[in-house]
């Protein structure tokens, strides 16, 4: 651990799971760096220690931004809230672990945003669903 001491809550303390479509640059990048330590840093500063979060933001995250034509100011609350909010359709459950909340509804309230298009989905797949059933060859209908 690179900052010790610097997590919120104990429980914030814990892997950081890391995405299959990572996995592949991570390789790539180690075989480029064949030499490095095997505990080299990937964006370390130019004196080979861990760049701060901020500046990790502003060197690698806003330029991006930038290309992109994104105007609104990005932090790590917002890459947590877009995480969050992107992560609907999935368990709420795993969603709040990853995030690390010690409440759900700190994630589903606060973090989570409604998608106007995936309420109208939602909205249409119950009213299909509803509208389109078939009543059982049992049943009388009145």
């Amino acid at each position: 651990m690179f900052r010790q001491g610097k997590a919120k809550t104990t429980s914030s303390k814990a892997p950081v799971i890391i995405p299959d479509v990572i996995l592949p640059l991570l390789t790539a990048w180690r075989e480029q760096n064949q030499t490095a330590p095997t505990d080299a840093l990937i964006f370390p500063t130019e004196r080979a220690t861990p760049m701060r979060p901020e500046n990790w933001l502003h060197r690698r995250v806003h330029p991006i931004a930038k290309a992109l034509s994104i105007t609104e100011p990005i932090n790590f609350q917002i890459l947590r809230r877009t995480f969050a909010t992107n992560a609907q359709g999935g368990n709420p459950k795993d969603g709040q672990a990853h995030l690390r909340h010690a409440a759900i509804g700190t994630t589903m309230n606060i973090y989570t945003q409604a998608i106007p298009e995936s309420v109208q989905r939602l909205v249409n797949a119950v009213a299909d669903d509803v509208m389109t059933s078939e009543k059982s060859t049992n049943e009388r209908v009145p």
